[in-house]
Order: C-alpha cells, then sequence, then structure tokens
C-alpha cells in the first residue's frame, strides 16, 4: 500500500494507474497528486494487513468467488423479476385488448 500526501492509503497499483490515465488527484478527497513520487510506501499499514490477513492471496480469491457467486445470485433475480414484470404486462395488454374488441 502507498499513502498520499493527504494520508489517504492505496493500493499502489491501482493508484498509479490512475494517475496514468491522468486522474491527477486523491480517488477520496479530490486532492491533487503530482506524480507517482509523490506517494510514499506505508509499510506500517502492509504490516497491519498482514496481521490480519496472513495469507492474503487466499483471501483475495475468497472475495473473488464471493463476489463472482453474487453476481450470479443477482442476475438470476434479475432475470426472474423481468419475466414476472413482461408476463403481467402482457397481461394487462391481452386484458386491454380483449375490453376493447368486446362491445
Amino acid at each position: 500500500p502507498v499513502a498520499t500526501a493527504c494520508l489517504h492509503r492505496f493500493c499502489a497499483g491501482c493508484i498509479e494507474k490512475c494517475l496514468r490515465i491522468g486522474k491527477q488527484e486523491c480517488p477520496s478527497c479530490r486532492r491533487p497528486v503530482a506524480t507517482r513520487r509523490s506517494l510514499r510506501k506505508d509499510t506500517n499499514f502492509s504490516k497491519l494487513i498482514s496481521t490480519f490477513y496472513p495469507d492474503l492471496q487466499a483471501f483475495m480469491e475468497q472475495e473473488r468467488l464471493r463476489s463472482q457467486a453474487l453476481s450470479e445470485e443477482h442476475r438470476g433475480r434479475h432475470a426472474q423479476q423481468m419475466r414476472m414484470l413482461w408476463g403481467a404486462r402482457r397481461a394487462v395488454a391481452a386484458d386491454a385488448s380483449h375490453r376493447n374488441l368486446t362491445p
């Protein structure tokens, strides 16, 4: 992790990518971040993370799989809701056309 001058902490690769694509500001508070050289390695924060997540790679993989499962669950619920919505719309349209056809 690295810290900006405003003391917000980020993954080094993530903040460097932001700077590379032209976002010359802190993503948290929008204060200017001039260059990559203004970022400072935060070894104390790195040690703290290591204390809570001794196997960070395994944790990140678990989170990726959990996020993927949640996304699939959300897609399934969304598809079910859309089927119900379109079914209701078809029923309303059929009812409306039936009422217009009867004298």
